[in-house]
C-alpha cells in the first residue's frame, strides 16, 4: 500500500494546475483499473468543486476488518505527509480542497475512507496557557491606558 502515494505522485508530474482535482482525476481514469501494489488496485477516480475521489479495492476479505481503522489511519497519514511536505505539496495552494479516499474489501464491504485538506497540513494550535493569557490580557491594558 505505500505505493499508493508513488503513483499519484508520479500522475502530477504532468498538471497543468488548472483544475487540479479534475487533472488529477482524469489521469488515473485513464489507467483504471489500476494495480497498485500487491494489495491494492484503484477503481474509481472522480472530481467535483475541486476535490479529488479515489476508490481502492484491496485484497483483503471483510472477515479481517479489525486492523482496518488502524490501516486506514497509516494510509491517511502517508498520503497527507505527501500532500503537505513531499512531492505533491503544491497541490492546495494550486486550488485542490481536498483528496478523498475509499477503500473496499474483496467483497465490495467499506473497509474505511479519508479525506484530506490543506487543514491538515498545519500543526494544531496549542491552547492558550494561563500565562500568555495573563501577558495578553496585561499588554491589552496597557494600550488602554496609553490613549
Amino acid at each position: 500500500m505505500k505505493y499508493i502515494s508513488a503513483l499519484v505522485m508520479a500522475m502530477f508530474t504532468t498538471l497543468s494546475h488548472a483544475g487540479v482535482a479534475q487533472e488529477m482525476a482524469e489521469a488515473l481514469k485513464a489507467k483504471l483499473p489500476k494495480r497498485i501494489d500487491s494489495m491494492t488496485t484503484a477503481i474509481s477516480a472522480d472530481s467535483h468543486n475541486n476535490e479529488v475521489f479515489y476508490v481502492y479495492k484491496i485484497d483483503s476479505p471483510h472477515s479481517s476488518r479489525a486492523n482496518y481503522p488502524k490501516v486506514i489511519s497509516g494510509l491517511k497519514e502517508l498520503m497527507a505527509s505527501e500532500l503537505c511536505d513531499g512531492k505533491m505539496s503544491g497541490l492546495f495552494p494550486s486550488g485542490l480542497k481536498g483528496l478523498n479516499s475509499l477503500y473496499l474489501t474483496l467483497d465490495n464491504k467499506v473497509m474505511g475512507s479519508y479525506r484530506i485538506t490543506e487543514l491538515d497540513c498545519k500543526p494544531p494550535q496549542a491552547p492558550e496557557t494561563l500565562i500568555q493569557r495573563f501577558n495578553r490580557e496585561i499588554g491589552k491594558n496597557q494600550n488602554d491606558l496609553s490613549k
